[in-house]
């Protein structure tokens, strides 16, 4: 049997100037059963007729966002609760989905027009699963 001794500092040695490696918990070992959750990311584009604004955001559930967008939920959507869902991009991953977000974001009026009726949309494969 080999023991290392490892030099402690004397509050922890009692005074001594060598002590046995103190108990240290192993890492957890990873073997067995992973279960991967397979999450979709949405990019979306919502429409309010009162205001005549767009409002661009990013989430995993867009017709709950759309509910919460209605109910006052978000500080810039608040004003008015007539939002309607109008535009949306499906990715798998999440970092795209925030790139692609914060380039919506730079869309004026006419290029987000454009977008709406453009087969990148992808709200009405959306809402026939």
């Amino acid at each position: 049997m080999v023991v290392q001794l490892v030099r402690m500092p004397a509050c922890h040695a009692g005074g001594r100037g060598f002590e046995s490696r103190p108990y240290r918990k192993k890492p957890w070992n990873f073997q067995g059963f992973f279960c991967f959750i397979s999450l979709m990311f949405f990019v979306y584009i919502i429409y309010s007729k009162q205001a005549a604004k767009y409002y661009k955001g990013f989430t995993s559930d867009p017709l709950k966002r759309v509910a919460q967008h209605n109910r006052g939920e978000s500080r810039y959507t608040s004003i008015v609760g007539d939002w309607e869902l109008i535009y949306l991009e499906i990715f798998d991953d999440k970092s795209d989905a925030l790139k692609r977000e914060k380039v919506l974001k730079k869309y004026d009026h006419k290029q987000i027009n454009r977008l709406v009726g453009s087969p990148k949309n992808q709200l009405s494969e959306y809402l026939n699963k």
